[in-house]
């Protein structure tokens, strides 16, 4: 990720195999211990992970559930934290028990020194705080510096085993932070690909167990954007990274590394639509799994990244936080994750979305105050207000103070829109222009003056809008390529248009050419273009590109996907096939070539690799020859002092690396001259410098460049005509493999473009339409309660006012009356966020020891359970997502007569509260409310009982 007991049985994974204010949590730095969760020891205590049998667990799942471990649940940190050490936060972490913290970072640990931080927690004191929570580390090994390789890796586990409460049996090391992804520093050849990954990681893995056998070292798997957006977008081939690490390193990888992001960017999202997410879990770890099982089964899965988005994304700071955080980590726990790991401690933001497990206190305005401007009554869904200022989509907020202070969540605040398509008297539903300002409950008004009428919004789909086709459509086919845009900050074209949803209509073409279709599905969007930097003649099935991937501009290319080459007359689609790797950047040949010669003296061999092809000089007389044999290294210095005309000495700061024979050149660009080094001698201003085979032709300065080119590169064939010196050079990666071959030839230059997977329709077109053509859609609009009464022409007015929330109101409450919210402001520094109170309440389900399950409700709804047992105590967690209805449910099977705890939070009073209820009012109906959860905890008789809950509405 880009921008942190009861006696602790420390489990250990089988070898090889992330208020004081009402609905943020209590007042910063409080520590808050539930009855019936003790706190954390800080020994090093260890018991082996068992299932019914007694042997390591196995990943078929065990009939009792996944036996959790004092590592069930962790948390990110960085080695920039500031606030990681501040009093208060160990407490906080125990309370929650965090057994594993990751540090130093995410994609930080791709560029730490581990031996000298430049961050405010270095590695002494990160291993004394665990000593204090009690947790056990997970390190992420700088993989992606050069500098920092198998030595440095060994050298810290070296250090690591002299800390007293370091153990082998809890520790986890990763190698590398999602260097699958374009956007991970790598330094090593052919970066971010499969092949070049698990080659030169598997010296990491070797160093590291050498020290210490025992060392548990693993590799981030990753899955492709359709299950978690989050994860694999710009993962060109996820199946081709995950098999291929697997498949050469298998007998060193002791788990598997797994961040979980299902969604990608910042989209408005109803709760149905976040809690889907979660429905994809047991996928997920079906399709890990499944990998994983060809080459060890009883390799453990740590999901050591998660949260909603990799983006930060409004709802991490409102109460449903609590309720994913609890609902994904026992999914992915119950599944068989070994562990689960929030993104992150702390995080720099606002409320309009912060990963933070704990608050920064950072955001301005807030917090924001204003009054009804009119009374309400009990049952309302929204209120005017004197001023909406400082209040937000998706936020918490009060209404009222004292008995009668009701919480509630904003989906949307009053603003205006306009019909996107006519309408008839009788219609119930509108199209228009922006769904952004109604939800259910809220009152509008269509039209002006004496056609104006009132209603209130029923339901809300989409909005209108459009887009271009991003390849050819043709008659008879029923799947149309959308040109990816922007997302609300994120400006990287990648997105599909938020207006086209499945059921809605969509017009292609416009005029004449024009058809309407309805949409099946929705997939995936184009992404930005490349180019090629070689030419692809008749015939070729590689295309060889500029970039095949930048997480910065948007450029993505997808085994999978079709791929446009060329545009209008010269236009071919094909399928991809294989991701390799873009071109490195253009140098010049330094010394001339020969026809029949082997060797290319480069001036710079930055990013030139063996096994791709290396193309030479341009025009007539460009060729491209297969493949690269060998690179000699470079070794590069400066001037010490100016050199003039006619020199055939020069001084040079360092002769380290300097050979007698080999070829240097002096300077760059047009001033660059090559000569063979005579002799060397000392370095630096008043050294004996180095002799050159011939007198310099210009002046350079002090500071120019000197490079010994070293002993070229090697090509595995002959050029096959002659090249002079200063002609192009270009490694030109691996490229792209296409699905058939090109019928037509491509110059450089050429664009090419993954064009996604698009719309589904569910009919053919009829008729042909270009790249480009526009693609435009009404919405699937906003339902009304009541039919209208009269017509009303495209571009009428819609208009809501006022704060629409969810649930609606239990209580009355008089004109005048405070209603608040924290706007962008956090509150106070290291206050507990929602996430964090989830975690808390997972905790009651994870302890040591515990057999967790997933329980399914006996009818389809909105609520999720789960059932732990533990030495004779049962534990259920009843999560209802509904935003709007409480839900009445029954838990059978846990017996009759006793008392149990239980542990209540949600939207209507987002704080943790305590309380008893009786094993027959379980058994007889409890109400869960909206988007709450429910943890229910006692004593049972006897053995493990089979639970189960049955759900009405």
């Amino acid at each position: 990720m880009t921008s942190t007991f009861d006696e602790q049985h420390h489990l250990p994974l089988p070898k090889l195999n992330r208020r004081g204010f009402l609905g943020v949590g209590a007042a910063a730095g409080t520590a808050v211990v539930l009855s019936g969760l003790a706190a954390p020891a800080a020994s090093a205590a260890t018991a082996q992970r068992t299932d019914d049998g007694g042997k390591w667990n196995k990943r078929s799942k065990p009939s009792r559930g996944y036996r959790m471990t004092a590592q069930a649940l962790g948390v990110n940190t960085t080695s920039g934290d500031g606030n990681f050490a501040d009093a208060v936060v160990p407490g906080l972490l125990a309370d929650a028990h965090i057994g594993l913290i990751r540090y130093p970072g995410g994609s930080g640990a791709d560029n730490a020194n581990w031996k000298a931080p430049t961050g405010s927690l270095p590695w002494p004191k990160y291993m004394a705080l665990m000593a204090q929570i009690g947790s056990a580390p997970m390190i992420t090994i700088n993989y992606g510096t050069l500098a920092q390789g198998p030595d440095s890796a060994a050298a810290w586990v070296g250090s690591a085993l002299t800390f007293p409460n370091y153990d082998s049996t809890t520790a986890i090391w990763v190698l590398g932070n999602e260097g699958y992804g374009p956007w991970e520093r790598d330094q090593h050849p052919d970066p971010h690909t499969p092949a070049s990954y698990a080659t030169n990681v598997r010296p990491y893995f070797v160093a590291m167990h050498a020290v210490d056998p025992a060392t548990r070292v693993g590799f981030p798997m990753t899955i492709d954007r359709t299950v978690a957006a989050g994860t694999g977008t710009w993962v060109a081939d996820p199946d081709l990274w995950n098999r291929t690490v697997l498949k050469q390193n298998a007998d060193q990888v002791d788990f598997i590394d797994f961040h979980w992001y299902p969604i990608f960017g910042i989209p408005v999202l109803s709760n149905a639509q976040l809690f889907e997410t979660v429905d994809r879990i047991p996928h997920a770890m079906d399709y890990l799994r499944s990998i994983i099982d060809e080459y060890d089964p009883n390799t453990p899965i740590v999901v050591s990244e998660s949260n909603i988005s990799q983006s930060e994304i409004v709802y991490n700071c409102q109460p449903v936080a609590a309720l994913y955080a609890v609902a994904t980590a026992l999914t992915w726990l119950s599944q068989g994750a070994d562990s689960y790991m929030w993104w992150q401690v702390h995080n720099s933001d606002n409320m309009n979305g912060d990963f933070g497990f704990l608050s920064n206190g950072s955001g301005n305005p807030g917090p924001s105050a204003t009054t009804l401007a009119t009374a309400v009554t009990a049952g309302a869904r929204n209120i005017a207000v004197a001023s909406t200022a400082g209040f937000y989509y998706g936020h918490q907020f009060t209404v009222d103070t004292g008995a009668t202070l009701e919480s509630r969540k904003i989906t949307a605040i009053g603003g205006s829109a306009t019909l996107a398509v006519p309408v008839a008297k009788g219609d119930k539903n509108l199209k228009v222009s922006s769904i952004v300002p109604f939800a259910p409950g809220t009152p509008i008004t269509i039209d002006t003056g004496s056609g104006l009428e009132s209603r209130t919004v029923a339901s809300v789909g989409t909005g209108a809008d459009s887009g271009l086709l991003a390849a050819p459509a043709s008659a008879g086919d029923k799947t149309i390529r959308i040109v990816g845009r922007g997302m609300g900050g994120q400006s990287i074209p990648v997105f599909m248009p938020i207006g086209f949803a499945p059921g809605g209509t969509v017009t292609v073409g416009t005029g004449t050419d024009a058809e309407t279709a309805t949409i099946e599905s929705v997939g995936t969007s184009s992404s930005l273009g490349t180019t090629l930097v070689a030419p692809a003649s008749v015939g070729d099935k590689t295309l060889y590109v500029a970039s095949v991937s930048n997480s910065n501009n948007g450029i993505a290319n997808y085994v999978g996907d079709p791929i446009t080459i060329g545009s209008a007359a010269t236009e071919e689609v094909r399928t991809i096939t294989g991701v390799g790797s873009g071109a490195a950047a253009v140098t010049t040949v330094v010394a001339p070539l020969s026809a029949g010669t082997r060797t290319v003296f480069l001036a710079s061999v930055t990013g030139v690799t063996v096994g791709h092809p290396l193309m030479v000089d341009t025009g007539a007389d460009q060729e491209i020859v297969s493949t690269i044999a060998s690179v000699g290294a470079q070794t590069a210095t400066t001037l010490a002092a100016a050199a003039a005309a006619g020199a055939t000495n020069v001084k040079v700061t360092s002769n380290a690396g300097l050979l007698a024979g080999h070829l240097i050149t002096i300077d760059t660009g047009a001033n660059r001259e090559t000569f063979t080094i005579s002799s060397v001698g000392s370095g630096g201003p008043t050294g004996s410098g180095i002799s050159l085979s011939g007198p310099l032709t210009l002046a350079h300065a002090l500071g120019a460049a000197a490079v010994d080119v070293g002993t070229g590169v090697i090509l595995s064939h002959p050029v096959t005509v002659a090249h002079a010196a200063g002609v192009a050079a270009q490694d030109i990666g691996s490229g792209i493999t296409l699905s058939a071959p090109l019928k037509q030839a491509h110059p450089i230059g050429t664009p090419t473009r993954d064009a996604g997977s698009g719309l589904t329709l569910t009919k053919p077109l009829h008729k042909n339409h270009p790249d480009g053509a526009t693609v435009s859609t009404p919405g699937t609009g906003i339902t009304l309660s009541e039919a209208l009464t009269s017509a009303h022409d495209t571009a009428a007015a819609v208009v809501s006012t006022g704060i629409t929330f969810t649930p609606a109101l239990g209580n009355a409450h008089p004109a005048g009356a405070t209603v608040n919210e924290l706007g962008l402001k956090e509150p106070p520094l290291n206050t507990p966020m929602p996430a964090y109170w989830g975690f808390v309440l997972a905790s009651l389900m994870t302890k040591p020891g515990a057999y967790l399950t997933e329980v399914t409700p006996s009818s389809p709804s909105t609520v999720r359970a789960f059932a732990s047992y533990l030495d004779g105590t049962q534990s259920i967690c009843l999560v209802n997502t509904d935003d709007v209805n409480p839900v009445t449910f029954r838990v059978n099977g846990i017996g009759h007569g006793g008392t149990l705890k239980t542990y209540d939070y949600g939207l209507l009073n987002p704080s943790i509260v305590e309380g008893t209820t009786t094993f027959d009012h379980a058994a007889d109906g409890l109400v869960l409310a909206p988007e709450s959860i429910r943890i229910l905890v006692g004593s049972v008789a006897g053995s493990q009982p089979k639970v189960s809950v049955e759900v009405r509405h």
